[in-house]
C-alpha cells in the first residue's frame, strides 16, 4: 500500500488575508523625557553660539548654528522650530538670501499655526489683547529671536509640558512676516509685491501688533501700491503679448492674424464680443 501522503491529496492551508497596514499617526514620535532632555542641551549649546556669531556680525556662521540647533530639535516642538526657523530667516535676511528667507518662513509660520492646534495654516493673531510693547520696527526686525523656551536640563521636565501664550506666537509670528514682506519686496515682480501686500494685511489683523510695527506696515502697502500696480501691468501686457505671438504663429497657415479678432465692449453688459475683421484693421 502507497504511503498516505502519495495517496491523499494534500489538505490546503487556510488562507489568510494580510492585516491591513496601520493607519500614519498624524502625530510624530516623542522622545522619553531623557532624551530630550539631552537634545535641548545640544540645542541650548547651538543656540549659544548663534547668538554668538550674530552679535558680532558673521551672520553665516550664525546660520549654521542655528540649522544645527534645529537638526536636534525634536519636531513635536512646534514652537520652538518655529522660533529658530524665525531664527534662520533673520540670518538669511542679513546675507539678503531673499529667496530662502521667503521659504523658511513658511515652515515657520507653519509650525505656529500648529502650535495653536490648527493643521499649519498661515493664521493671523486671534488674541483680544493689546499689547504697546510688541516687536520693533522693521528696520530693527531682523535682529535674530531670543530663543527663552529652549531650557536647560534641570528645568527640562516643566519645559516638555510647558503651553506657549498666544502672545508668545503672536511675537514670532509678527517677526516673521516682516522678514518675509522685506525679502518679498526685494525680490520683486507681481507675484511678490502681491504677497508683500497680503503680509502687511495679515499683520495688522494680529491686536498685538505695537503702534510703531503697525504706522510701518500701513506705510509700506502704501509705499508699493504702485509698484504692485506697475509690475501688474508690465507682467499682464507681456503675457499678452506672448499669447498673441502665439496666435499669430497658429493663425498664419491661414492667412490671419489676431488682428483680425476684435474684442468689444459691451457698455450696457460689461461683457466682450468677438468680432471679424477681414482686413485685419488695416484701411
Amino acid at each position: 500500500m502507497a504511503p498516505q501522503s502519495d495517496t491523499e491529496p494534500e489538505q490546503a492551508e487556510p488562507e489568510t488575508k494580510p492585516s491591513p497596514p496601520s493607519p500614519p499617526s498624524s502625530q510624530p514620535l516623542r522622545f522619553p523625557p531623557t532624551e530630550e532632555a539631552s537634545l535641548l542641551t545640544q540645542i541650548s549649546h547651538h543656540k549659544t553660539l548663534a547668538t554668538t556669531h550674530y552679535t558680532s556680525g558673521d551672520y553665516s556662521l550664525a546660520l549654521e548654528s542655528y540649522n544645527e540647533a534645529l537638526a536636534h530639535c525634536p519636531e513635536y516642538r512646534f514652537f520652538d522650530v518655529a522660533v529658530l526657523k524665525a531664527n534662520v530667516a533673520a540670518c538669511l535676511v542679513k546675507l539678503e538670501r531673499w529667496g530662502e528667507v521667503e521659504d523658511v518662513v513658511g515652515k515657520c509660520l507653519e509650525g505656529l499655526g500648529r502650535e495653536e492646534g490648527g493643521d499649519g495654516e498661515e493664521v493671523g493673531g486671534k488674541s483680544d489683547e493689546g499689547d504697546d510693547k510688541g516687536s520693533r520696527a522693521m528696520e530693527q526686525s531682523d535682529e535674530a529671536t531670543d530663543i527663552t523656551n529652549l531650557t536647560r536640563p534641570d528645568t527640562v521636565k516643566s519645559s516638555i509640558s510647558e503651553k506657549h501664550t498666544t502672545q508668545d506666537i503672536e511675537r514670532i509670528r509678527i517677526k516673521a512676516l516682516l522678514r518675509r514682506a522685506k525679502a518679498r519686496t526685494q525680490l520683486g515682480g507681481w507675484a511678490k509685491l502681491q504677497g508683500v501686500d497680503e503680509d502687511y494685511a495679515t499683520l495688522l489683523q494680529i491686536p498685538t501688533l505695537c503702534h510703531a510695527d503697525r504706522r510701518f506696515a500701513e506705510a509700506e502697502r502704501r509705499r508699493i501700491a504702485p509698484r504692485l500696480e506697475e509690475a501688474k501691468s508690465r507682467e499682464m501686457a507681456e503675457m499678452m503679448g506672448k499669447l498673441k505671438e502665439l496666435g499669430n504663429g497658429i493663425l498664419k497657415p491661414f492667412g490671419l492674424s489676431t488682428d483680425n479678432f476684435k474684442m468689444n465692449k459691451d457698455e450696457s453688459s460689461g461683457g466682450y464680443n468677438m468680432s471679424f475683421d477681414q482686413g485685419g484693421g488695416k484701411k
